[in-house]
């Protein structure tokens, strides 16, 4: 599943939401995020969704689709979505987990995501589809910028529509230490 993401693109940050944001190749669990539920409104949350109930100190970083409108865990949440332009996953070869970086040539992902009001937020997350199911069986739930409105509201649609211009490649192993913030995490090796 989602355990680490990018959001490196600053030229179409600021040209699209006039906003400057320093670029970032390794955002990780407990990090700020930008998010938004539409209308270009963005804001910022840590990454990690903690129910009113939770223990201190835990935090959920990814929630399934499937079991978003049933699990105790996911009650009285809101929507949003996680702005990204791509992310990594890892897979076993060999009997070593080698990470892969998934893109979109530098153009905006949005990831369906919750939050709660005094929490962070965790990334929505739902089967694999097409040629990304051969690096893991999970990714982020992926919408159309022309949906954000829809998911914010609560509608969702069968299938992530934003997976069809998704590419992979392999990378560095740089990227498995959070405090490694570079450009070289997302090149092809």
């Amino acid at each position: 599943m989602c355990g680490r993401f990018t959001l490196s693109n600053r030229k179409l940050i600021k040209a699209k939401y006039g906003l400057s944001w320093q670029p970032s190749y390794n955002i990780a669990p407990s990090h700020n995020v930008l998010a938004s539920t539409g209308n270009n409104i963005l804001f910022t949350k840590p990454w990690g969704f903690s129910p009113a109930w939770y223990q201190s100190g835990k935090s959920l970083i990814n929630a399934r689709i499937e079991s978003l409108n049933f699990k105790p865990s996911y009650k009285n949440v809101m929507r949003c979505v996680v702005l990204a332009d791509g992310w990594y996953e890892w897979r076993e070869e060999k009997g070593a987990k080698v990470p892969y970086y998934h893109h979109a040539d530098g153009a905006l992902l949005f990831f369906a995501a919750i939050y709660g009001e005094k929490s962070g937020c965790a990334i929505v997350t739902t089967p694999s589809v097409g040629n990304l199911q051969t690096i893991h069986h999970r990714q982020p739930y992926l919408l159309l910028e022309s949906e954000i409105q829809q998911w914010s509201a609560g509608a969702e649609s069968g299938m992530p529509s934003g997976s069809g211009n998704v590419k992979f490649h392999r990378v560095s192993k740089k990227v498995n230490n959070p405090n490694i913030n570079a450009l070289q995490n997302i090149e092809r090796v």
